[in-house]
């Protein structure tokens, strides 16, 4: 179960104002309201933000969103989402299995481990150029699209 960040904290390379970011790609994230009531995860793209994941349970998705973008160091693809409600079972039970379906109709896939970034959002980052995600748990299976981000250098 690989984990990136405690609780209602990050760890990982930083950036100024306390953002987090993934080696090797234009994606970064940051948690706002650490110590509020209700924080929240700011997914950022080539520094504009993309996505707010709310630890509140008001709208659970376990795909929120899957993106690629192409740079120096070629293309990358990323998924994220909502941790699973695990009920009474273990969370490795339930751990989210992500894999990003290839174009065309073989739609070879690949699988990607995905990183538990908070208590209640996972990340996932793949090399290549992929025309879907797919996450599924034990319960769930969802599948999106991916779309096509900001170019980075």
């Amino acid at each position: 179960m690989p984990t990136v960040a405690p609780d209602c904290g990050t760890s990982g390379p930083s950036l100024s104002g306390g953002e987090l970011w993934l080696p090797g790609c234009p994606w970064s994230f940051r948690l706002a309201g650490p110590h509020s009531a209700c924080p929240a995860l700011e997914l950022y793209e080539a520094g504009h933000l993309i996505d707010i994941v709310s630890s509140t349970r008001v709208a659970l998705s376990l795909l929120r969103g899957a993106r690629s973008a192409a740079g120096e160091l070629g293309q990358r693809t990323i998924a994220w989402g909502r941790m699973p409600v695990t009920g009474n079972r273990p969370l490795t039970e339930n751990w989210p299995q992500v894999r990003f379906a290839e174009r065309g109709w073989r739609r070879d896939s690949q699988a990607a481990a995905a990183v538990q970034v908070t208590t209640w959002c996972w990340v996932a980052v793949a090399s290549g150029s992929f025309a879907a995600a797919t996450v599924r748990t034990s319960t769930e299976l969802l599948r999106r699209r991916i779309v096509r981000g900001r170019p980075w250098c």
